[in-house]
């Protein structure tokens, strides 16, 4: 779902991590990042749960690329959803063991708030990801440096 954007504002952002489950372990801790007007990472972490595992990160800008990668690191097969600020599932899937799934998106301030990353296995074992999400202006294409 990319959108054509006619101008682009530059903007800071301010982003929030907050993991959600509570039977989940999280090994790169919540942090708050104040990304450049140029780059960013939204989120950058790895997570263990017991059967399911959720984890969010905050998008407030007026334009940019989102790139997002999730990636399987536990010994079973497990799916995953990207779920938006109004509850719309954006991308989803299953990830064998140390498969990973990367996708990229336009958004500009309709998408603004609090995404989901909503993860579970079959059986309710313990599983871990890793997740990654990167947020690039685009009114920075290298020309304005």
């Amino acid at each position: 779902m990319k959108k054509n954007l006619i101008t682009a504002a530059v903007a800071a952002i301010l982003i929030t991590v907050v993991p959600l489950t509570t039977n989940a372990e999280s090994t790169g801790a919540a942090k708050t990042h104040k990304a450049s007007n140029k780059y960013g990472f939204l989120l950058n972490q790895t997570v263990t749960f017991n059967g399911q595992g959720s984890t969010s990160f905050e998008y407030n800008s007026e334009a940019g690329e989102v790139h997002t990668l999730i990636q399987n690191t536990g010994p079973k097969s497990l799916t995953y959803q990207l779920v938006d600020p109004s509850g719309n599932v954006w991308q989803s899937g299953m990830l064998d063991p140390g498969n990973e799934y990367k996708s990229n998106y336009i958004w500009d301030n309709v998408q603004n708030g609090k995404w989901y990353f909503e993860i579970n296995n079959k059986d309710g074992s313990v599983g871990s990801y890793k997740v990654l999400t990167q947020w690039i202006n685009d009114s920075f294409n290298g020309k304005n440096d």
